[in-house]
């Protein structure tokens, strides 16, 4: 049918319409589909960053760059200030004369030269830095002797590595610097001052302290002259001349202190309190030397010589490195220097491959290349492996054991920070002293203003029920008068350990030589607990004669009290300023560091091999037989058969003087259906005696030394009666 243009031309906009409607709701469809998809996804992205905004501060530009340059003043400050404390505590880090050139060339985990690693395990280079320390402290004591104390190594199995040296030498530090602490209280509470509105006469002068006040004068008698005075005792409570009831005071004539001072030695008991004596004059004891009358031009300055009656600081009990006391222990586990955890992980995947290549792993329970079996403490170490103290219980040098990989193969304790940056190492400490009681502040000073940086974290004391000795660190008599006058309870003996109750605080660890957590192990004769010369509290010890009291001296025992501190030091890092800004990790990587592999498949461990004939262990004088009675050895019998000759039994532990106990006979097997009588630890012989192990196991492989037997001759010991 033809169209008929006009009638198109008519209704072309219906004829449009119905063309463009079927399009009109195709778009409309896929508008109302696509817009909604399109709308929906840019809600949620800015939902999602709304969210972000809500939640952050944002900060202008000038703001960020002002922060910047506080971060930058921040650093550059840190850095001023960690000189500041590494020039304040520089001279704590010294090393022997023999290796003095490690003092500027070396800084804390740098490697160290096999050389010098082997001066320090094969002379006597390392054990002189403790003996040194007994005259820092004088007339201060130990208890028993420092090797009782302090924590160091009895001897050396190994080569010691640079990570050993290191260790080694911190404690040796650390140690040493609390010593010189308790030295430099002491020495600070025996200067005199001069006292307020004294008269300005060069020869008489009035000079005071805590405890005294004291009138000093030089009087011309004929030729001579001669130094009197009168001594007032300013404290509430009796107060003792020392030792001998001879008072020393040193007293500069002018003002050069490095001329010897002039020794005044004043006679009396005690002076009560509050009252005033009369001192000097005795032309024979108080008379100035030719020397010294014609140095005198004044009266310059006074200082108390102290000995043991006298001296505030009477005692170290104990001393704990990386223990920080209840507060702190349980919150802040240890860690391990930086360069330890290198070795660590190394010697990890050196003995899993071992493992894996012989289908078995793992090693001899104990501790890893320590002398002796599993279970048995060497001397100096305690019952949990570790050589000295450590953390207590559980912990590396505790009760109960530890983690094998925190020891080195020479017994050195490697967890021991809190807190460990580029700057400094935290390290939690102890100490347990005996002490006046008057003088507690004082000692908690000295300690938070020591270079040591100490914080306090914690302290107690109890009353001090135990014994003292008048005889100095090297058992020699440190008195001027007679011996034999001591103290309620003191012994007269060098021993000197609390009897009857441990010789620390509460939650203090054990010492290093205990059965029990801080109760020393008594020998068989006396029980367990009661060492032979240590009395009950209050008694004579058993050890020496009866004390010698008068009321004064009651009051000056009364007056001990056991002082616990604990604290953290702050062991700053050497300073340089090229490395200044380095992290931990990065430090680690630098040439020369304990760790550094310039080749990432090369080992860093270094060669350490067993010395074959180690010098004996330094063992507290309680276990060395050189130092105390050696009675006459009778010699064994020749074995029979061909078989190997054994040792005599050496002193055991705590026996009085170092005496042999009544050796025992070998105990036969049990019938059959008796039960085993309880094991009693057996004590190895010990270095140096004869028949003793030449060179302690060093490997599981190794055969074991002879078990020691007693002498022919020696009495015997019946066995005791079966069970029913």
């Amino acid at each position: 049918m033809k169209m008929d243009k006009e009638l198109l031309m008519k209704h072309h906009f219906w004829v449009l319409f119905l063309v463009l409607l079927p399009v009109l709701m195709i778009l409309l469809a896929g508008l109302m589909t696509s817009v909604a998809g399109a709308t929906d996804a840019r809600r949620q992205e800015i939902s999602a960053m709304d969210g972000k905004l809500k939640g952050s501060n944002p900060k202008a530009k000038g703001l960020l760059e002002k922060l910047e340059a506080q971060k930058q003043e921040l650093y550059t400050r840190r850095g001023e200030m960690w000189k500041v404390a590494w020039d304040k505590q520089k001279d704590v880090y010294v090393w022997p004369s023999q290796l003095e050139h490690l003092q500027e060339s070396k800084r804390f985990g740098m490697m160290i030269s096999e050389s010098d690693r082997n001066q320090i395990s094969s002379g006597e280079l390392y054990f002189n830095q403790y003996r040194e320390m007994n005259k820092i402290i004088e007339p201060t004591q130990f208890n028993g002797s420092w090797e009782q104390v302090m924590r160091y190594v009895p001897t050396w199995v190994k080569v010691p590595t640079s990570e050993e040296v290191w260790l080694a030498f911190e404690d040796i530090w650390v140690q040493r610097e609390l010593l010189r602490i308790i030295r430099e209280t002491n020495d600070e509470l025996a200067l005199f001052a001069r006292a307020k509105g004294d008269q300005d006469s060069p020869l008489e002068r009035t000079f005071t302290n805590r405890v005294w006040k004291l009138v000093l004068r030089v009087v011309d008698k004929g030729n001579d002259r001669i130094m009197e005075g009168e001594l007032t005792n300013l404290s509430d409570r009796v107060q003792v001349f020392g030792l001998g009831n001879i008072m020393t005071l040193k007293v500069w004539l002018n003002d050069d202190e490095r001329q010897e001072p002039y020794l005044l030695k004043l006679e009396g008991d005690f002076v009560k309190a509050g009252a005033t004596v009369k001192v000097g004059g005795n032309p024979k004891l108080h008379k100035l030397d030719a020397d010294k009358a014609a140095n005198l031009i004044e009266l310059f300055k006074v200082q108390q010589k102290f000995d043991i009656r006298t001296v505030p600081i009477k005692r170290i009990e104990k001393i704990a490195m990386g223990y920080g006391g209840a507060r702190t222990t349980a919150f802040s586990p240890l860690k391990p220097p930086a360069f330890s955890k290198k070795i660590i992980e190394e010697k990890k995947a050196a003995l899993e491959a071992a493992a894996a290549d012989s289908g078995a792993g793992g090693g001899m329970p104990g501790m890893p290349g320590s002398p002796g079996m599993p279970g048995m403490a060497m001397p100096g170490m305690d019952s949990g492996g570790g050589r000295g103290m450590g953390r207590g219980e559980g912990g590396p040098g505790g009760t109960g054991g530890g983690n094998p990989d925190d020891y080195t193969d020479n017994g050195l304790i490697r967890p021991r920070y809190t807190e460990i940056t580029a700057q400094v190492r935290r390290m939690p400490l102890a100490m347990v002293l005996v002490i006046d009681q008057s003088y507690i502040q004082d000692a908690l000073v000295a300690f938070t203003n020591s270079r040591l940086r100490m914080q306090n974290t914690q302290f107690h004391w109890n009353r001090f029920r135990g014994n003292l000795s008048y005889l100095s660190n090297s058992g020699t008599a440190s008195m001027e008068g007679g011996p034999g006058m001591m103290l309620p309870g003191m012994d007269s003996g060098g021993g000197g350990r609390p009897g009857g109750r441990p010789p620390v605080g509460p939650g203090f660890p054990m010492g290093p030589m205990g059965g029990g957590r801080g109760v020393p192990s008594g020998s068989p004769a006396m029980g367990p607990g009661m060492p032979p010369g240590m009395g009950f509290p209050g008694m004579p010890s058993f050890g020496g004669p009866e004390a010698v009291t008068s009321f004064s001296e009651d009051q000056l025992a009364a007056s001990l009290v056991e002082l616990s501190l604990y604290g953290t030091a702050s062991l700053f890092e050497k300073y340089d300023e090229k490395i200044k800004d380095l992290t931990v990790e990065e430090l680690l990587n630098q040439p020369g560091m304990i760790g550094y592999k310039a080749d990432p498949n090369a080992t860093t461990t270094e060669a350490a091999p067993v010395i074959a004939n180690p010098a004996p262990p330094v063992l507290p004088p309680m276990l060395d037989p050189e130092k105390g009675a050696k009675p006459p050895v009778t010699p064994a019998t020749p074995p029979a058969n061909g078989a190997n000759p054994m040792a005599p039994m050496s002193p055991m532990p705590n026996a009085p003087n170092g005496a042999n106990p009544p050796a025992a006979s070998p105990t036969p097997m049990p019938m059959p259906g008796t039960p085993m009588p309880p094991m009693t630890p057996m004590v190895p012989p010990m270095p140096g005696t004869p028949g003793a192990a030449p060179a302690p196991m060093t490997n599981p492989t190794t055969p074991m030394a002879p078990m020691p037997m007693p002498p022919s001759g020696a009495p015997m010991t019946p066995m005791a009666p079966r069970p029913n």
